[in-house]
């Protein structure tokens, strides 16, 4: 789907051309974010969000964004598949927490409706896979069909997938790779076909942080321990002398 190669932004950026402050589309600074990430995560499986635009003067207008606010204006957009460019902190001088100085990047979804396609980093983990999987396999064109190669290819297949589990960030969360008797029939084997099916769950974004507080009695207990260990240390009885 295009939507899937879509990344909408709420607004433009500013930039400095002669000494003064223009707007202009945000597309560039973001491809630029999403390139300079690629190139210090080591590949195309990371979210360019939550991190400063390059080179740029500020959006063309504030967004409210308040982190733990699903309402505010850039969390809004967000639930609607928009990214924004937001200010995190304060500003020194005026203390505003939603000037138009912000740079940063509150972007981590495209525009597809489907919500297993919607983060940014799953569809380009997934194109990546793709577009590395004839690389790969190449070298095994015109090599005799046969249980050997075909183990060969399979095996193949699962180190790169164990590869992409081992990453310090993982790529995928795991997966695996089959040669499947119902999808290879005599006709098409017998003509040179081999269908082997890839199957693989990359790893997902945190987009959706909870944290519920409670109340901890328990924690009296230390407390306590705590006070008896320092009495002990002073020679102090808890007991009063008759």
């Amino acid at each position: 789907q295009d939507s899937l190669n879509i990344i909408a932004c709420a607004q433009g950026v500013k930039i400095s051309e002669g000494g003064l402050p223009v707007v202009v589309d945000p597309a560039a600074s973001i491809a630029a974010l999403i390139a300079k990430t690629d190139q210090q995560m080591g590949g195309p499986y990371y979210s360019p969000g939550n991190q400063d635009l390059i080179d740029v003067l500020g959006p063309s207008r504030s967004v409210n964004f308040v982190i733990d606010d699903p309402g505010c204006e850039a969390n809004w957009l967000l639930q609607r598949g928009v990214n924004s460019i937001v200010q995190k902190q304060a500003n020194r001088t005026s203390r505003s927490t939603n000037g138009p100085q912000g740079k940063t990047f509150w972007g981590f979804l495209n525009t597809c409706t489907d919500p297993l396609w919607r983060m940014i980093s799953v569809v380009r983990t997934r194109k990546a896979v793709r577009e590395a999987i004839p690389r790969t396999l190449e070298k095994y064109i015109g090599k005799k069909l046969g249980a050997h190669l075909v183990t060969v290819i399979v095996q193949s297949l699962n180190e790169f997938i164990s590869e992409l589990k081992a990453l310090p960030e993982p790529a995928v969360i795991d997966g695996y790779a089959r040669w499947d008797r119902s999808l290879n029939d005599n006709a098409s084997m017998r003509v040179g076909g081999l269908v082997i099916t890839l199957n693989f769950e990359e790893t997902p974004d945190l987009l959706d942080l909870q944290v519920y507080t409670g109340r901890y009695e328990a924690a009296f207990n230390v407390l306590a321990t705590e006070i008896q260990a320092a009495m002990q240390a002073y020679n102090i009885s808890g007991q009063l002398p008759a």
